[in-house]
């Protein structure tokens, strides 16, 4: 066989055999060996990688080749390629120094395939290929962090996606042994040659890594440094790659420079017994957030909370740290890891976490083990975990909602942050101050079909069965716990100033005794009737045995009327320890209530704006046009404003559930790609969406609750704008809680400080003004165009609402033509 394949290798063609042919594949070898050879050296090693590949497809081993000296070759036994190691690589072309790292990889020589792929490198620093072969030479050679930097430098070069997966890969298997990114021990620094350095760590990470699904690495006992070698604190690795690191405290500036080093960008600090002073942090970063915790104590919700955003936060790169390193900033790290687990996208809009507490935390021990030291700190995992619904239970058939919690747990504002999205019956003995009008309330309650909120503490479950009792069989009851500590909750309490029961710093004795007396609910459970029933049934049958016996039909009937009422007794009343909730819901921060809200108290109805009456038609209102009965059009008094009315589309801004912002236009949402008009819409929100969340976000129970409308003017309808001040011009701010729309002051006071436009104001009168007067306004000129006004918008205002609107439109006004749409003639703004 191997004489055959010789044969076949000698008939080859050079093109099928591969870029270097024989020819040239053996003057490499012979060149080199040949300069260096001894004196009495009777062979000379060959390197021909496409031969050995042959045999290997072949299944022959491989086969160190040679090229034999005269006749003293047969006395000579030194044919591999280990006498080629002593020739330099700057004698070899580029094209050489790859095919010697190909040979000594065959060869099983990993020392000089990565001399040979430094040289490569230091001469090709500009190709992806070059770093590839490094990286796979260093990882053949036991190096890891130099096999893990130069396959992050090749797969920061290379756009293909088969390259960067197999970088990716390479770079998986070396976090198996080395910290991922920028963190390097004392001996992996000197891994990397001087020569290549500059390119290997002067090449920052980039955090887009993050969104590949990698696993948190291995920590390392001894000190770690930044690629520039200064020194990391101590206990630092990574949880989420690229995304958050958790450390012990950082003792100086130069620490904290060494953090900026490493592509970190915010250090978030829980010391609360050691803050880091200011001085360490320069403007060039990185940020810095104080946020400070006990020793050996939990956070806070609102702390974890905050904390998840900073996370969540676009590019964000988060090193978090306590005195240890492990028990408070453990703590947070396993409640980032219970949201998103180690895997895209890290966003704050998931509907549930990924991982159980108990995963999470078993998660952050193994990757920064004497993580989470106490028993409260892992207590507050376990409770911070977002909701948790057990049970199965439809939100839409819900008829009764039980709370449970602690005073101060935020059980009224959860009552009340649903009563803004429907109509609810909410019962709360803080409030009426008898426990007998909550019975009456709640017993009239089960006669409606109106969601009734059972707004106590009930603690017990006794007292839980007491009210299901009242509330009767056909309640299907959602029990919410508020899972928020003893400790909170009085904080909570204390800053609380309008409890109606309860004065701040006299909560602790009641704190105590409702502490004590809370036992956490449970589900119905089912098996204990299931139990009954087939003892009912043995019973029945040895009855009838017994009736076909002794024939005592009266015995018989009395037997079987007291199993049934035992029976139905038994299947409407829950057992001892069985409350007979339908779901149990857990709510252990803020993030979760507001979610069970939503699903309960269900979406708002979508708003349209409403069609405004004509005061007077002077000819330009259509057939379908609202216009105002002539007795009632003759003055107008009151506190009144004129605005212009601007030749627009109506253009209606809100927020939905979890804050993100929405754009209507007539009955429908729409964005930049509805239609060629609303082309800059995105660019607009963006520009104005801190401004836009401030005036709308005024209510933290019902983002929703407030609408901004305006005129949406990019493009000409009928009359061309050539002095916009901007695309959006408003002009009505509408509360959906009250049903009502703000006055022109009040909405001119909230967008003082923005850079949102408003509609002209042309007059303010107090008083009474006849129609007639504001007819003659129509012909007034528009403050955006050289030309008329399209009409004038009348508002009778008081007490800060518009309680009328009407509009006049001039005599001579054409509304164009309806196909508008289909045009490109877009209207100008000062700029242009």
């Amino acid at each position: 066989m191997e004489t055959q394949l010789n044969t076949q290798i000698n008939a080859q063609p050079e093109s099928s055999i591969g870029s270097a042919p024989a020819s040239a594949a053996t003057s490499i070898g012979v060149t080199a060996a040949w300069q260096t050879m001894p004196a009495k050296q009777s062979c000379v090693a060959c390197v021909w990688n496409e031969a050995n590949a042959l045999r290997a497809q072949h299944g022959l081993p491989l086969k160190d080749l040679h090229v034999s000296l005269g006749a003293r070759a047969t006395a000579h036994r030194l044919h591999s390629l280990s006498q080629l190691l002593p020739t330099s690589p700057f004698q070899l072309d580029e094209r050489q120094i790859i095919q010697m790292c190909k040979a000594a990889h065959h060869a099983g020589l990993p020392a000089a395939w990565l001399m040979f792929a430094t040289e490569l490198c230091r001469r090709c620093p500009d190709k992806a290929q070059s770093w590839c072969i490094l990286a796979d030479a260093a990882a053949e050679d036991c190096q890891y962090k130099l096999a893990m930097t130069a396959y992050h430098l090749c797969w920061s070069m290379v756009p293909d996606a088969k390259v960067q997966k197999y970088c990716i890969q390479g770079m998986t298997k070396a976090s198996a042994h080395t910290s991922w990114g920028p963190f390097f021990t004392a001996a992996e620094l000197t891994e990397i040659p001087e020569c290549l350095q500059e390119a290997l760590l002067g090449s920052p990470w980039k955090p887009d890594l993050c969104n590949y699904a990698i696993a948190g690495t291995v920590l390392h006992a001894t000190a770690m440094f930044a690629p520039n070698g200064m020194r990391l604190p101590r206990f630092i690795s990574w949880v989420l790659p690229f995304r958050l690191a958790a450390s012990a405290t950082p003792k100086s500036p130069a620490c904290i420079a060494a953090i900026r080093n490493t592509g970190i960008k915010h250090v978030y600090t829980l010391t609360e017994e050691e803050p880091l002073p200011i001085s360490f942090f320069s403007l060039d970063g990185p940020k810095h957030t104080f946020s400070p915790v006990a020793d050996g104590r939990a956070p806070t919700f609102a702390q974890v909370d905050r904390f998840l955003e900073a996370v969540a936060a676009e590019d964000a790169c988060v090193l978090i740290h306590c005195g240890g390193g492990k028990g408070r900033a453990g703590t947070f790290a396993a409640c980032c890891l219970a949201m998103w687990g180690s895997s895209p996208p890290f966003n704050l809009t998931v509907e549930r976490p990924v991982l159980s507490a108990q995963e999470a935390v078993r998660i952050v021990r193994n990757l920064r083990p004497g993580s989470i030291e106490t028993r409260e700190q892992e207590a507050f995992v376990q409770a911070g975990v977002p909701l948790d619904i057990q049970g199965h239970l439809a939100m839409d058939d819900v008829d009764l909602v039980m709370l449970v919690g602690l005073p101060g747990a935020g059980k009224s504002w959860f009552a009340q942050a649903i009563s803004k999205r429907r109509k609810v019956t909410i019962i709360s003995q803080d409030e009426s101050r008898s426990r007998n009008a909550c019975e009456t309330q709640l017993g009239a309650s089960a006669k409606t079909s109106q969601l009734t909120i059972l707004d106590r503490c009930n603690a017990s479950r006794a007292e839980r069965r007491a009210w299901l009792d009242i509330a009767g069989c056909h309640a299907t009851t959602l029990c919410v716990e508020f899972c928020y500590s003893r400790e909170l909750c009085l904080q909570r309490g204390d800053h609380r100033l309008d409890h109606p029961t309860l004065r701040p710093g006299r909560m602790t004795n009641a704190m105590d005794q409702m502490a004590k007396d809370m036992q956490p609910p449970t589900l119905q459970q089912s098996s204990h009737r299931i139990i009954i029933i087939i003892i009912s049934i043995i019973i029945i049958i040895i009855i009838i045995i017994t009736i076909i016996i002794i024939i005592i039909i009266i015995i018989i009937i009395i037997i079987i009327i007291i199993i049934i009422i035992i029976i139905i007794a038994t299947t409407t009343a829950p057992c001892a320890g069985q409350e007979g909730f339908g779901a149990v819901a857990k709510v252990g921060c803020h993030a979760a209530a507001f979610e069970l809200v939503w699903k309960l108290g269900r979406a708002v109805p979508f708003h349209k704006f409403p069609r405004t009456e004509h005061l007077v038609d002077l000819g330009a209102a259509t057939s379908d046009d609202v216009i105002l009965t002539k007795s009632a059009a003759g003055s107008l008094q009151g506190d009144i404003a004129i605005e212009e009315k601007v030749d627009g589309g109506c253009m209606g801004i809100s927020l939905t559930f979890d804050s993100s912002i929405q754009v209507q236009n007539r009955s429908r949402y729409i964005n930049a790609k509805t239609h060629a008009q609303f082309a800059k819409l995105g660019l607009w929100i963006e520009s104005h969406r801190q401004q836009l969340l401030d005036l709308l976000n005024r209510d933290d129970q019902m983002p929703e609750r407030f609408m901004l409308f305006g005129e949406w003017v990019a493009a000409t309808h009928a009359i061309h704008y050539t002095s916009l001040p901007d695309l959006f011009l408003a002009f009505d701010l509408y509360d959906r809680l009250k049903d009502d729309f703000v006055s022109r002051p009040v909405l001119s006071a909230l967008l003082k400080d923005t850079d949102i436009k408003q509609v002209p104001l042309m007059m303010e009168y107090t008083g009474k003004i006849e129609v007639a007067d504001l007819c003659q306004m129509t012909n007034e000129h528009s403050a955006f165009h050289d030309g008329p006004v399209e009409g004038v918008y009348v508002r009778i205002q008081k007490d800060g609402k518009t309680l009328h609107r009407y509009k006049i439109v001039r005599a001579n006004f054409s509304p164009g033509n309806s196909n508008w749409g289909k045009q490109t003639v877009m209207n100008k703004l000062h700029a242009n």
